[in-house]
C-alpha cells in the first residue's frame, strides 16, 4: 500500500542507474507529479536504482515484494515470468500490472569479427574459436534477462557460456552495449552478443569491420542500415 504523509501519497518508483535512459523517462514522469495542475495527490517521489545494476530482472522483484510501488522493466515477458518463476527466476513474486507502455525495438547483436570466418551459430559451435565474448549483465542473482535469453539462443545450438570458456575463451559481462563495444573496437573481445538498440554503437561496430550472424542459417551479413 502506498505511503502517504500530511501532504499527500509518497510514490516509490525503481529505474535505472542516472545515466540510463530508463532514468531520464523516470525524471520526466516526476516533472509530471510536480504540476500540481495534473496531480494533487503525490506529496513526494523517490526514484531508486536497481539492485546490482539489473534494472530488466531486479526491478520487477522489488515491485512485486513491496520494496517500491511501480517501476519500469524490459521486456513486457519480463513480468510474465517473474509472476510464474520462470525463466531467470527462481521464485515467483506476486501479481504485476501494467499501467503505461513506452515503444522501446529492442534488438540484439550476434555479431563476430570478420576474421574468424564463422558464418552462422552451427559452424561456431563446429569450429569452437577461442572467442572473447561480450555479453550483457550478471550480478550476485544471476544474469539480467537479455543475458539469460542470449544463453538460450546458444543451447539451441548446443553450447554455452562455459562451454566457450571450455574452448579457451572468456565471457564478459561489463554492462550495457555502451560499455561493451568499446571492448569490441579497441580489440578486447573478438564477438558480441549483447542489447543493441543503440544506433550510434551499432554503426560504430560496422566501422570496426564486424560481421552479423544471422540465427538458425548461415546465410552472410544482414543489411548493413
Amino acid at each position: 500500500m502506498l505511503e502517504r504523509d500530511e501532504y499527500g501519497y509518497v510514490l516509490k518508483i525503481v529505474s535505472n542507474f542516472p545515466y540510463h535512459p530508463w532514468w531520464k523517462l523516470t525524471s520526466q514522469l516526476v516533472e509530471g507529479f510536480r504540476d500540481k495542475k495534473k496531480t494533487g495527490l503525490v506529496s513526494s517521489v523517490g526514484v531508486y536504482s536497481p539492485k546490482f545494476g539489473l534494472g530488466s530482472f531486479e526491478n520487477p522483484k522489488m515491485i512485486g515484494r513491496g520494496e517500491v510501488d511501480a517501476g519500469i522493466i524490459n521486456p513486457p515477458v519480463t513480468a510474465k515470468m517473474v509472476m510464474e518463476g520462470k525463466g531467470p527466476y527462481r521464485e515467483r513474486v506476486g501479481e504485476l500490472r501494467a499501467i503505461a507502455r513506452f515503444p522501446e525495438p529492442d534488438y540484439i547483436f550476434w555479431l563476430v569479427a570478420e576474421e574468424l570466418g564463422i558464418h552462422s551459430f552451427e559452424e561456431l559451435a563446429k569450429r569452437k574459436p577461442p572467442l572473447i565474448l561480450v555479453s550483457g549483465r550478471s550480478g550476485p542473482t544471476g544474469p539480467d534477462t537479455l543475458t539469460w535469453t542470449v544463453e538460450q539462443v546458444l543451447k539451441q545450438y548446443g553450447f554455452s557460456y562455459q562451454h566457450i570458456e571450455s574452448w579457451g575463451g572468456k565471457v564478459l559481462f561489463p554492462g550495457p552495449s555502451v560499455v561493451g563495444v568499446p571492448l569490441v573496437r579497441s580489440g578486447e573481445a573478438n564477438a558480441i552478443f549483447q542489447e543493441g538498440q543503440h544506433q550510434p554503437g551499432r554503426r560504430r561496430l560496422y566501422d570496426r569491420n564486424l560481421r552479423v550472424q544471422r540465427v538458425g542459417h548461415s546465410q552472410g551479413p544482414a543489411q548493413r542500415n
